[in-house]
């Protein structure tokens, strides 16, 4: 299956997997930095770690759909022993959003076949996983996962969690499922447990080829981002990275915000909450959060070099404390917002002029001032920060004012 995004293979000369926005710019002068220094710190202190509790996590994750299934079977309520294997799953997918505004390198070589493999949002479809698991009630012992994205990753295991009834979700005209409702409940939720265990060993096995993708010696992308090279190759490198961090914008701010709340132009009603990230587990302020954690510490470098030294080495000082200041505000705002109450509740209850009126200094609307906040940053993305660090913008975003 293909898939359209954004976000680039690395293109390095190591290497040579594609081209940046970067490689039709006009040759620039380029400011003195430490541009290798920035890049092994963004590999090994940003995004290993990340990729590291990623592996540990889906471990966790399987263990407890392990655990799950088992005490389903030995005569456990569904809604009881699915609780941990929830939280195993809300724990995993909180980390992969911090992952998620670094798709660059093996996340996106192949048309972003990995990062699918893990995570298909926006692409989510119930009826293709009750297809899926109809399948394999009919035939366990020969079934395997289907290579259709929307029918696996933490897409499908949060259906199958968080779905509140064991009936499918296709039309009736759905061959495989037409038979499905009328199975004895207790065998539909031991058929859906019996996928979801499926689902969660392949997970473990998609972090773990991310990981070695990246730390696979000479042929790894960390050797690929940080071997020597001019001033600018490195610095298509970092554009690269740069390019990615746009996520922000084109899936934060426009998708998981700004459809919702009826702000975006691909909302044609007063608001869409029906295009929030996460319908059933109700886990999107949280993972807008966690979003945003993911792009500050790309920003800061963590505890080394960052995009934000690079900005102080370059006279961008003001800007870098304008992003950081909107950074930590917004992340304020999210985890505040998703300690009290749901997106899909903020948008039932959403009062449209109040939102239309509200600023980041003018909160009319919190959830629409969280909008405000993730604009003020992706603004300045868009603008002062690819022009202060001679970067580019990638070309799906070029002209992009909103």
């Amino acid at each position: 299956m293909k898939h359209f995004s954004l976000l680039l293979a690395l293109p390095l000369t190591v290497a040579g997997c594609g081209k940046s926005s970067s490689d039709s710019a006009p040759t620039v002068e380029l400011p003195v930095f430490d541009r290798i220094g920035l890049l092994k710190q963004l590999s090994t202190g940003v995004i290993q770690p990340r990729y590291a509790s990623f592996i540990d996590q889906t471990a966790v994750l399987k263990l407890a759909t392990d655990s799950f299934c088992q005490n389903l079977a030995g005569g456990s309520t569904w809604a009881t022993a699915s609780a941990p294997a929830q939280t195993a799953w809300k724990n995993t997918m909180a980390l992969w959003q911090e992952v998620e505004p670094l798709q660059f390198g093996p996340l996106a070589e192949n048309e972003s076949t990995l990062r699918y493999d893990i995570y298909t949002w926006p692409l989510v479809n119930a009826c293709a996983v009750d297809q899926q698991v109809a399948v394999m009630a009919d035939n366990t012992a020969a079934f395997t996962l289907s290579s259709n994205d929307a029918t696996k990753s933490l897409s499908a295991m949060e259906y199958l969690l968080f779905d509140n009834d064991s009936l499918h979700a296709c039309k009736d005209t759905v061959t495989q499922t037409q038979t499905w409702n009328a199975r004895p409940e207790a065998n539909r939720y031991e058929l859906r447990c019996g996928y979801l265990r499926l689902l969660a060993a392949d997970l473990v096995t998609q972090a773990e080829t991310l990981k070695n993708k990246w730390n696979d010696g000479s042929q790894g992308y960390h050797y690929q981002l940080v071997a020597e090279g001019t001033d600018e190759e490195l610095q298509r490198r970092i554009n690269v990275i740069s390019d990615s961090l746009f996520f922000l914008d084109s899936e934060v701010k426009d998708k998981k915000l700004g459809a919702p709340l009826g702000i975006h132009t691909s909302c044609t009603t007063d608001v869409c909450p029906e295009a929030i990230e996460h319908l059933f587990s109700q886990q999107s302020l949280t993972s807008i959060e966690h979003n945003l954690i993911g792009f500050e510490d790309a920003f800061t470098g963590g505890d080394g070099l960052g995009f934000d030294d690079y900005l102080k080495a370059v006279g961008g000082d003001t800007l870098m404390q304008q992003m950081q200041a909107s950074l930590q505000k917004a992340i304020a705002t999210a985890d505040s917002l998703a300690n009290q109450d749901t997106l899909t509740n903020y948008i039932n209850s959403l009062d449209q002029a109040a939102c239309a009126a509200t600023t980041v200094d003018d909160r009319k609307s919190e959830v629409c001032a969280l909008y405000q906040e993730i604009k003020a940053v992706t603004d300045e993305l868009k603008t002062e920060f690819v022009e202060i660090l001679k970067l580019t913008t990638p070309a799906q975003v070029s002209g992009d004012n909103d």
